[in-house]
């Protein structure tokens, strides 16, 4: 099937737009803060023909619409439900990156009757780091990004990509790649919406819904990742059921661009049910 371009229109009025391709059983996925679906672009193509995959661009991000307000996660969950309800997809396996991995875990947890499997990449179920919770990012990053989105915004942005790949300097002719996928998402970022959804994934804490996740799951995390401490995909792997963990040792934040082929086929596996707990 060639792919194709589209916008749905939720009953609630937002319009969000995606890209589909492929045939077979319904694959959406989600892109992180800041991005759009563009960044699943090398992941899709090792699974296409395969799968019917979806991929959207969240609300405020890419072409989709931009409200001024209500960016939570019970409205993005909402989304992705309607969403899943305009186009006609019954039940999805869901895979999300970073902010579209904490919609992913939130919209199972309330709605595990429409998820068929859950891949979770550099996710955490609470950003930052607390007493209880020692997996965190150290709170003065996010808050030294927020200043600067105010500040500097493509100076901002184009030192959270930096952050994104930081540790893995060995690749550092891969953060070209990444930079020129993020550019193109935040070019048509609005301020208010980069800073809307960081205090919104800065206030998640999925920690009491994580035993609601019953579906299969696979957690795949970077050890150098510095926005998402390899800890919590530990945390993770401990509190929802069933789960997969796949740890890539020279990975940070971003396994699919930096690892497309290896985060590939470890997500190959997992959907053909060839790897366990």
């Amino acid at each position: 099937m060639a792919k194709i371009v589209a916008i749905a229109e939720l009953p609630k009025g937002i319009k969000l737009h995606y890209e589909k391709e492929g045939e077979g059983p319904p694959l959406i996925f989600l892109h992180g803060w800041g991005f759009t679906s563009a960044v699943w672009k090398h992941i899709s193509e090792i699974l296409d023909g395969t799968y019917t995959i979806y991929a959207i661009d969240f609300r405020g991000h890419g072409k989709s619409d931009k409200p001024d307000k209500n960016y939570v996660i019970s409205e993005f969950t909402d989304d992705l439900l309607q969403f899943m309800d305009v186009v006609g997809i019954p039940k999805a396996i869901i895979i999300g990156w970073s902010m579209g991995g904490v919609v992913g875990m939130d919209f199972t947890a309330k709605h595990v009757d429409r998820v068929l499997k859950l891949g979770i990449v550099s996710g955490t179920p609470k950003l930052l780091k607390a007493d209880d919770f020692p997996y965190g990012a150290p709170p003065p990053i996010i808050r030294r990004l927020d200043k600067q989105l105010t500040q500097n915004f493509a100076k901002a942005m184009e030192s959270f990509s930096r952050l994104i790949i930081y540790g893995e300097e060995h690749l550092r002719e891969k953060r070209a790649k990444i930079w020129e996928s993020m550019e193109n998402g935040f070019t048509e970022l609005p301020l208010h919406v980069a800073r809307e959804c960081l205090k919104m994934i800065t206030k998640a804490d999925l920690r009491p819904e994580l035993g609601k996740i019953t579906v299969p799951t696979v957690i795949i995390h970077g050890a150098l990742d510095h926005i998402c401490p390899v800890g919590a995909a530990y945390y993770l792997n401990s509190q929802i059921p069933g789960s997969m963990l796949h740890i890539f040792p020279t990975a940070a934040h971003a396994p699919h661009l930096t690892h497309p082929d290896q985060v590939g086929a470890r997500l190959s596996q997992f959907l053909r049910g060839e790897i366990e707990e």
